[in-house]
């Protein structure tokens, strides 16, 4: 059954009047064929993108003013002033809708990674607290990664690659830097034209394209640890709803992520609220590589029903293996799924493959 859609939809209004603002979001990696992907590269319409692991915001200009939303269309505009003083200086016309994802980079060992969490914590304080923090840790950054309205014209239904180039961050950054070097009437020094021009625009850019074969971009994200890569036929239209409902997955847009996996010593089961008898969840803890001490790495309970009443009777500790996306800081796991039982492994040989920063340690003495 077709949804039902507002006649006024694709009519631009401020997000202040459209609380059920919701957009189309990437089809999820095990949704899709890879057969489909592997298609759009021979037929050269594959266009790769590096996947950030921030915030969905959204950026509007209307009457002159640049507001910034989260999903939810919850404005954040006063937390984020450094943001808006670079969109001030670019050619964006009124009733211009933006969206892309507010990033914070923080140094972790040899890489720069995305901090979602820390992230999270400065869009959700107070406007006051955010600004200390970001004072503290660094400022959030926005990265553009597709344009909805362009001067009131509904973008989304034109080519993905098309929209996007009209309207991307670097080429208003170019108009601007060409419009600002006309005025300047003596002689250019490139060097130090190209230092000013970048200092100018330091929290607002595009996302990062990668000009590589598919394969050799998925190595790439391995190799730098970045969180994945979305993928876009060239020809992508979008679309967007106001009911407020669970988001559109519409194809042509495609994320994938390096599926990880490692062994897990689990040590105790949680009880249900309800039933202190039916196993909830498990706790997963690993060796630091460097101390040699064993760590925390969070709960998992997304187990079948007989797997369950398995793991309730148990002999602890074990071993589990899990495939994942990513880590946290604190070692825990993002989107985990069980692969099997290790009874073959001993608990002394789950050393995690790095050390992470936030992890807790946990007293392996404390055992079912």
């Amino acid at each position: 059954m077709a949804r039902k859609v507002d006649p006024k939809q694709y009519e631009f209004r401020p997000l202040s009047e459209c609380p059920g603002f919701v957009l189309a979001k990437p089809i999820k990696q095990k949704e899709y064929d890879p057969e489909e992907i592997e298609k759009l590269e021979r037929e050269e319409r594959l266009l790769i993108t590096r996947k950030r692991d921030g915030w969905k915001l959204f950026v509007e200009k209307v009457k002159g003013k640049f507001h910034i939303y989260t999903d939810g269309i919850n404005e954040i505009t006063d937390k984020l002033p450094h943001i808006v003083e670079e969109l001030k200086k670019l050619p964006i016309p009124n009733r211009t809708r933006l969206v892309g994802e507010g990033i914070l980079e923080l140094q972790q060992g040899i890489y720069v990674k995305d901090i979602r969490t820390v992230a999270a914590q400065i869009f959700q304080r107070g406007t006051q607290a955010a600004l200390d923090l970001q004072f503290e840790v660094g400022r959030i950054k926005f990265c553009l990664f597709d344009i909805i309205f362009w001067g009131g014209k509904y973008t989304l239904p034109i080519e993905y690659h098309a929209r996007f180039y009209a309207g991307c961050i670097a080429s208003l950054k170019l108009i601007y830097q060409t419009k600002r070097l006309a005025k300047n009437h003596g002689p250019i020094n490139r060097k130090s034209e190209r230092r000013r021009h970048e200092e100018e625009f330091r929290f607002v850019d595009d996302v990062e394209w990668i000009n590589l074969t598919l394969e050799e971009a998925k190595k790439l994200v391995i190799e730098k640890k970045w969180e994945g890569l979305v993928l876009y036929d060239r020809n992508f239209r979008s679309d967007f709803r106001l009911d407020g409902e669970a988001p559109q997955r519409i194809s042509g847009c495609y994320k994938w992520k390096p599926i990880q996996e490692d062994d897990f010593i689990v040590r105790s089961w949680n009880p249900a609220d309800d039933e202190p008898n039916r196993l909830k969840d498990v706790n997963l803890s690993q060796i630091d590589p460097a101390t040699k001490e064993e760590f925390s790495c969070g709960k998992f309970g997304n187990f079948s029903k007989a797997m369950r009443e398995q793991l309730r009777n148990a002999s602890y500790p074990f071993v589990i293996q899990l495939e994942f996306e990513s880590r946290y800081p604190s070692g825990k796991l993002q989107s985990a799924s069980f692969m099997d039982l290790r009874p073959d492994k001993k608990p002394e040989f789950c050393v995690a493959s790095e050390t992470f920063a936030k992890a807790k340690p946990v007293d392996s003495s404390k055992e079912i």
